[in-house]
């Protein structure tokens, strides 16, 4: 029995692009996995997004997503912090 894995594209934003260097990545992911998920997975390689972790919002395809939806292969998640400005 195979381990099915899905990819993804990660898009960061303002801080999230800052904390991991970079603004695209892709990501493997496990089938079925979560936004929380790769969130996780994002936390254990870019520790500097940990300051995020209670303000960041989430958007899967354009569309804002809660923490718990199911990623399916080729999903764009983007990673949503919060901005100020005046």
């Amino acid at each position: 029995m195979t381990n099915q894995m899905i990819k993804i594209e990660i898009q960061a934003f303002a801080a999230a692009a800052d904390a991991m260097a970079t603004r695209h990545e892709i990501r493997e992911l496990a089938m079925n996995a979560t936004v929380q998920d790769a969130w996780n997975n994002l936390l254990e390689t870019c520790p500097g997004l940990g300051p995020l972790e209670d303000t960041i919002a989430f958007a899967c395809n354009d569309q804002l997503v809660p923490r718990h939806a199911i990623l399916q292969d080729g999903d764009q998640l983007s990673l949503l912090p919060p901005v100020s400005g005046g």
